[in-house]
């Protein structure tokens, strides 16, 4: 009898290890904890906590079922600048995250993107936090606000925007490096490296506003808006390397940035 009892005993040890040993057995990436706790590694989106990137993307054919991030439309898989890259067109091609707490940002970010333009849309979206078509749930956007013009803009919580438009126009079948900051003074774009264009914000302006609206990458929108019939400001042309950090990056990590991936 005793020895019945013992052999018990060390069954149910063993069975209390290893339930202990095994945490992922509760299917963690349905918990609602955050991106972090979501995404697995290698299935399209990166959460790097030491750089603070809330959410990355390679674009490295590495967005699949397994994916919180979805394809929508026929993009293609192209030569990219670190791997593979997507390319858009304005037929319906974009990537779609849906929110998360990570993605508000409030009152400091940076918007990254890598770039290569085949033609030049007006209002094409790069990245663009928001979804709704008349633009109430906008809190930030990397885009072109004029043909060939790069732009980068945020959203206050009463939707006042802020907004600062490159000087120039970039040449296209090139690649570029785009950077939207801001911090609790001032908005910047950088444009291959470079500041572009800076702008101080009002006096109580920020937070930037928090949103349930996701995230996009190729596209302002999902569907058409209620301000013109061309609807949806798509981008054309290839998009690699888009990263959303939750501070400001400083003006020498981004030249670092720039000077890494150069293609010349």
């Amino acid at each position: 009898m005793t020895r019945t009892i013992t052999i018990i005993m060390i069954m149910a040890a063993f069975f209390f290890l290893f339930s202990c040993a095994n945490p992922m057995g509760s299917d963690s990436k349905n918990s609602d904890n955050g991106l972090a706790e979501q995404i697995p590694e290698d299935n399209g989106v990166l959460v790097d906590e030491e750089q603070n990137i809330v959410a990355g993307f390679t674009l490295d054919e590495n967005i699949d079922e397994n994916s919180p991030a979805e394809i929508v439309g026929d993009a293609d898989w192209v030569e990219g600048l670190s791997g593979s890259a997507m390319a858009f067109n304005t037929e319906g091609e974009y990537v779609f995250l849906p929110d998360a707490d990570e993605l508000d940002l409030k009152y400091a970010g940076t918007v990254e993107a890598w770039i290569f333009p085949y033609s030049h849309v007006i209002g094409a979206g790069v990245v663009h936090k928001g979804v709704a078509p008349d633009y109430s749930d906008e809190a930030y956007t990397l885009q072109f606000w004029t043909p060939g013009k790069p732009a980068f803009g945020v959203l206050n919580e009463s939707g006042s925007l802020q907004i600062v438009i490159s000087n120039s126009v970039i040449t296209t079948n090139e690649w570029h490096h785009l950077i939207g900051v801001w911090d609790d003074t001032t908005l910047y774009l950088y444009v291959d490296g470079l500041l572009s264009k800076s702008k101080d914000l009002p006096t109580g302006y920020l937070p930037v506003r928090n949103s349930d609206g996701g995230l996009l990458i190729g596209s302002q929108l999902p569907e058409p808006n209620t301000y013109n019939n061309d609807g949806f400001y798509r981008f054309d042309g290839i998009i690699d390397e888009v990263n959303i950090f939750a501070r400001a990056l400083s003006q020498s990590e981004i030249a670092d940035r720039y000077t890494e991936l150069n293609p010349e």
